[in-house]
């Protein structure tokens, strides 16, 4: 990828929202075409980048973007975990427990 597509990727939000993070995605490509001031060739650049590779812009969203837990999830994690704790405090194995963030 391009040193301009790794900064335009680079700009987008990193919210807990996808609604939020396409938001200012799509406020960062109006920003972009502002600053191109009707250059056609800053425009046409501009098209390059956004052409480029669509799929890294939908990965760079979905990697700021956390996964939506359901409450059973969160439950079904929480028993692992404990059961998990369980069965190394009786095999005397038991290590510190850090949770990781989605």
């Amino acid at each position: 990828m391009s040193k301009l597509h790794d900064e335009f990727i680079a700009g987008i939000g990193t919210s807990a929202s996808v609604d939020d993070n396409v938001h200012a995605m799509l406020n960062s490509i109006a920003d972009r075409i502002d600053e191109c001031g009707g250059n056609r060739v800053k425009l046409s650049d501009l098209a390059t980048i956004l052409r480029e590779n669509p799929q890294a812009v939908s990965v760079a969203i979905q990697k700021v973007t956390p996964v939506p837990v359901t409450k059973a999830e969160a439950e079904a994690a929480e028993r692992a975990a404990a059961d998990k704790k369980a069965a190394d405090d009786k095999a005397g194995t038991a290590q510190p427990v850090q949770l990781q963030p989605a």
